[in-house]
């Protein structure tokens, strides 16, 4: 018996998303502020805490997945992704730790929309310098990272962090 194939739908996981890291950032208050009303559509990430740009897409993808499936833990996929990142189960600790801090002048910058237009529309509301994707590398700071996510960095290599980190937060959501 041949069925009829289902219907097509527009999903979470049809969207497009970017991620750009920018640097020397003169509007961040403003687009922070535009970023929590919701009239931005974005997730700015805290620099100091991202150890590779693997981190963000996995996050991202995560956060996606639970926006199609209606099982997110916040009340936006953007917070959602901010929520990933932490290595705990703390909604409100998570935005602040991961979250762009007052005063930040770097930012990684997730975007999810429908269109390619409305995601460079996005990333023009942002006044600073872009920097290459593995550059946030280079912004992170290894004391935070190793105080949030409890490692040991001194002995680690950086694709070990990486590694260490991303199973942390893929245990999170089984324990």
């Amino acid at each position: 018996k041949i069925t009829n194939p289902p219907i097509a739908r527009k999903t979470a996981m049809t969207r497009l998303s970017e991620i750009k890291v920018f640097t020397d950032v003169t509007n961040m208050e403003q687009i922070r502020d535009a970023a929590i009303k919701g009239n931005l559509s974005v997730a700015l990430l805290n620099t100091d805490l991202i150890a590779d740009a693997f981190l963000v897409q996995a996050a991202t993808f995560r956060a996606l997945q639970h926006c199609e499936r209606n099982t997110m833990k916040t009340k936006s996929p953007f917070t959602e992704i901010v929520f990933n990142l932490a290595p705990h189960k703390k909604i409100s600790r998570a935005l602040m730790e991961h979250g762009v801090q007052d005063g930040a002048t770097s930012c990684v910058a997730v975007a999810v929309a429908d269109t390619a237009e409305q995601i460079a529309e996005t990333f023009k509301a942002i006044e600073g310098t872009e920097q290459p994707l593995d550059y946030v590398q280079y912004l992170a700071d290894p004391v935070q990272i190793e105080k949030i996510y409890g490692l040991e960095l001194s002995e680690a290599s950086r694709a070990t962090t990486v590694n260490n980190i991303a199973t942390k937060l893929a245990l999170k959501l089984l324990v």
